[in-house]
């Protein structure tokens, strides 16, 4: 599956919509939705509440290629991260919100 297929079915379930009017109404900021991509296929995922170093770990032990957790890995604003040297360092880390 494509974390595109994934982000489609959260949205079906709690829509990022929701988020926006939230935001928009209390003038606060969300960083919901994708985090970092690395593309490729999707065969299992991690649901967490955080993006903690012990939810990596048990990602990597589960050979899941993507994190899906409920609080985004960055709460200020941030409109980009910084590219990895290598893609293979994020290599199979997916985050939305």
């Amino acid at each position: 599956m494509r974390l595109k297929t994934i982000c489609e079915i959260a949205d079906g379930l709690a829509p990022f919509a929701l988020s926006r009017e939230y935001c928009e109404k209390y003038g606060a900021h969300d960083n919901s939705g994708v985090q970092l991509d690395c593309g490729g296929e999707i065969r299992r995922i991690l649901f967490s509440l955080d993006l903690s170093s012990e939810a990596v770990a048990r990602a990597k032990a589960f050979g899941a290629d993507c994190v899906f957790t409920h609080h985004p890995a960055r709460a200020q604003a941030s409109t980009c991260f910084p590219t990895p040297a290598s893609s293979n360092e994020y290599s199979g880390l997916y985050m939305a919100g």
